[in-house]
């Protein structure tokens, strides 16, 4: 599996792939990063600017974040905040983040907010998050 492609998950991350994520981004909510792991999440807001390349994905510990009940929202097919609890401060994947946009470049995208767009182009999950 390369860092390319459309489809978030959808490839296997080879061992060599995740080597390589050195670095992690936080996101608040376990269903947030279970979207971003299943591709119904491809933008990631930041108000800086992320390097493109591997990172992995960390699940902080608040509860009922906003950005966890905007997923929850989005997709309410997701499990719920309570069965997903032992995301919260673990490590649940791998994101490949490829380019920075504005907010203006995203087309309106409905996990667009700003000020700084990155697209994930690849994603991969654990099967049990590691602490």
């Amino acid at each position: 599996g390369g860092g390319g492609g459309s489809g978030a998950g959808a490839e296997e991350i080879s061992i060599e792939e995740a080597a390589v994520a050195s670095k992690a981004l936080t996101v608040q909510g376990p269903q947030q990063a279970l979207c971003m792991l299943k591709g119904l999440k491809l933008i990631e807001n930041r108000s800086w600017r992320i390097p493109q390349g591997w990172y992995a994905l960390h699940v902080g510990g608040q509860r009922n974040s906003e950005w966890g009940l905007k997923a929850a929202e989005k997709h309410p097919e997701l499990p719920s905040e309570e069965s997903l609890s032992n995301f919260h401060g673990a490590i649940v994947g791998l994101l490949y983040i490829t380019e920075q946009r504005s907010l203006q470049e995203c087309g309106g995208h409905q996990w667009a907010y700003g000020p700084v767009c990155h697209v994930v182009a690849g994603a991969g999950g654990r099967p049990r998050p590691t602490e």
